[in-house]
C-alpha cells in the first residue's frame, strides 16, 4: 500500500459492517444471542467468509481456513493474511470528520463533474473544500480554511 513517508507502513480500513439490536425490539435478549452467534460462531463466519467476502472483527476467526484459501472475490487470490497484517497497522485512533457523509456526496458529485469534462480534479477537490467548510460553519462548527 502507498505510504505516506517511505518505509512506513500503515493501513488503513473503510467500511465494515454491523450488528445491531433496536432498544425497542420484542425479544432483545435473543436478538443479542443471535448477533453474538453471528458473529463468533466459525460456522456462522465461515458462511459469511465464503458468501459476503467479509473479513471478520473477531480475533479468533482470522486464523480460519476459509479466510485463508483462494476466495472468488479476489480473483482467487488468499488475501487472509495480508488483511491480517494491514489489521495490525492501522490507527486506532483515527476518527472520521463529524461531516463526512455530506464530503462523500459532494465528493461524488463534483467528481463526477470533472469527470465528464465539466471542469478539473483541482476545481472539484475545491468545490469540496468549499461546501464542506459552508455544511460544518451551518452545523455550528468553527472552522478556518
Amino acid at each position: 500500500m502507498p505510504q505516506w513517508q517511505a518505509g512506513q507502513s500503515v493501513a488503513g480500513n473503510w467500511g465494515g459492517s454491523t450488528t445491531v439490536v433496536f432498544k425497542n425490539t420484542q425479544h432483545p435478549k435473543e436478538a443479542t444471542e443471535f448477533a453474538m452467534w453471528l458473529n463468533t460462531n466459525q460456522q456462522s463466519l465461515n458462511e459469511m467468509i465464503k458468501g459476503a467476502s467479509i473479513y471478520p472483527a473477531y480475533q479468533a476467526a482470522l486464523d480460519a481456513p476459509s479466510l485463508n484459501s483462494p476466495q472468488p472475490f479476489y480473483n482467487n487470490q488468499v488475501i487472509g493474511q495480508v488483511f491480517k497484517k494491514a489489521s495490525t497497522e492501522v490507527n486506532v485512533n483515527f476518527q472520521w470528520g463529524p461531516t463526512i457523509n455530506q464530503v462523500y456526496t459532494d465528493m461524488g458529485d463534483d467528481f463526477a463533474v470533472a469527470i465528464n469534462g465539466n471542469g478539473t480534479l483541482s476545481d472539484a477537490l475545491n468545490k469540496v473544500q468549499q461546501s464542506t467548510v459552508t455544511f460544518m460553519q451551518k452545523q455550528g462548527f468553527s472552522v478556518t480554511s
